[in-house]
């Protein structure tokens, strides 16, 4: 799905100062984490059956956090975890859960600060919580990281190099700069029409409203 595409991280958008070590050493920690990634892949498959094994899934991915704090990926798969145990429409107020959520972010930001994608997901969550005051102190950094990046469009450019790109103008979107990224999208879809994550990230960007991008998408 394009939303799975779209606005989830900063990480493969020209954070190479912030190259993170997703390596890990420890069996364990690895065994836990290949164990969640499974379940997803069973909810998204339709394997309902599976939301009973979410509350062992996240006490696991925890207990892994414990064995190896910079194991990026086990923060991540918390995260699935805990949206994956939810049932929270797009525009309702859950504040439990979204504090779950924030405090996996803290922990992660307090020992990398410099991250912009947790950052990132961060601030969403406390706009999605109602918290507009701690949301734009995270995107006024996240602004200012991004004015330090040279974005350049031109037609000799990868799959990878455009996959950045369409997350830059969804994330100045996030960022409530919105003609920032249709501009970027639109210089896109004249050099690249036929490419698949153009056209939809193009169409999406002309057809839904900030509000639906960041209460309805997953990110």
């Amino acid at each position: 799905m394009i939303n799975c595409l779209l606005l989830i991280s900063l990480s493969a958008c020209g954070q190479k100062k912030f190259d993170y070590n997703y390596k890990t050493s420890n069996a364990e920690v690895i065994a836990i984490n290949n164990h969640a990634v499974n379940i997803f892949f069973g909810l998204s498959g339709g394997k309902k059956v599976l939301m009973d094994s979410l509350p062992k899934v996240e006490n696991d991915l925890r207990q892994a956090i414990k064995l190896d704090t910079n194991y990026k990926m086990t923060y991540i798969n918390l995260i699935n975890c805990i949206e994956a145990s939810q049932h929270v429409g797009p525009f309702e107020s859950a504040p439990t859960y979204f504090t779950r959520l924030i405090n996996v972010c803290n922990s992660w930001l307090h020992m990398h600060k410099d991250d912009m994608d947790m950052r990132l997901k961060r601030g969403i969550y406390y706009e999605k919580a109602g918290n507009n005051t701690l949301s734009n102190k995270d995107y006024a950094i996240l602004q200012k990281y991004l004015e330090g990046i040279n974005i350049t469009i031109n037609n000799k450019m990868d799959s990878k190099q455009i996959s950045e790109v369409v997350n830059y103008a969804f994330i100045f979107v996030t960022l409530r700069k919105p003609e920032k990224g249709i501009e970027l999208m639109d210089q896109l879809h004249s050099n690249y029409p036929n490419d698949p994550i153009v056209r939809s990230g193009y169409k999406i960007i002309r057809t839904r409203k900030r509000e639906e991008l960041i209460y309805h998408f997953q990110y």
